[in-house]
């Protein structure tokens, strides 16, 4: 039974930030706000599902497995913090009646997203990390959306990312091409002139070796067809995703995949 709660500032800020990443775990709430308790974070959810402010995906089948329930906004809950996000649209609550029925791809793909965002926020603090449903109504933006929008502000000037997951699926090569070939007809376009700024660093992110060396040939014919530039690096999920300090190496120019550097590296 749905039960009346008046929110608090602790319960909005948990509802925005489910907001952003769409889909949601203990784990991911209990790592973004700090809290030492899990079953205090599971009380803290379960008000909020039990007030119709979010859903929970969980069945026998995850309990059985040992894989953790996953929290969604529901509409109710959108409209909740709908005044304060200007990206939560009306079309964004009207497809949200949806995610009671989503895939467990697309879970998964939002928690590898907050582990990424999380890692590279942790690591530099001055950084800030959009997801696609934050940048959605900005149509100066490549479509479809980058995985994660990167400005990293530094003394004098912010550099920009566009972040690209690129998962093991099944047929990976043709998710690459077509990603590829649509950022390269983006960039001619000319289209994110408009947001004023030079167009952003891009950054691919593999799940495996295979699909990162793919990506590297593939993008680097791709530019030597185009006449813009694009300034491109690469890295495995594993190695952002652990990244524990500023001095890590990890990133790979197209133009010399065997040499690792930082990010900083790269701005420069």
């Amino acid at each position: 039974m749905k039960t009346s709660v008046a929110i608090n500032k602790g319960q909005l800020e948990l509802l925005k930030f489910v907001a952003k990443y769409r889909f949601v775990t203990s784990y991911h709430v209990q790592k973004q706000f700090d809290y030492k308790s899990r079953n205090s974070v599971n009380n803290k959810l379960k008000r909020l599902v039990d007030a119709g402010f979010l859903g929970m995906k969980y069945d026998n089948a995850k309990k059985l497995s040992g894989i953790p329930a996953s929290y969604y906004l529901t509409p109710k809950g959108l409209r909740e913090v709908q005044q304060q996000l200007t990206y939560i649209t009306d079309a964004i609550i009207k497809n949200a009646y949806g995610d009671k029925n989503a895939s467990e791809s697309l879970i998964q793909e939002s928690a590898e997203l907050f582990e990424l965002a999380q890692s590279l926020t942790a690591t530099y603090p001055n950084l800030k990390a959009l997801t696609a449903r934050q940048l959605g109504d900005l149509e100066y933006f490549p479509r479809p959306l980058p995985d994660l929008y990167l400005a990293h502000k530094q003394e004098e000037e912010t550099h920009r990312f566009f972040l690209y997951q690129f998962r093991d699926v099944k047929r990976y090569d043709v998710a690459v091409n077509s990603a590829i070939a649509r950022l390269i007809k983006y960039r001619e376009a000319e289209t994110y002139a408009e947001s004023g700024n030079e167009f952003p660093i891009v950054l691919f992110v593999c799940a495996t070796a295979a699909i990162e060396r793919h990506a590297q040939r593939v993008m680097k014919s791709a530019l030597n067809k185009s006449y813009e530039p694009i300034l491109v690096y690469t890295t495995s999920f594993q190695a952002l995703s652990q990244q524990k300090n500023i001095d890590q190496a990890i990133w790979s120019s197209i133009e010399d995949p065997d040499t690792l550097l930082t990010l900083e590296e790269v701005e420069s």
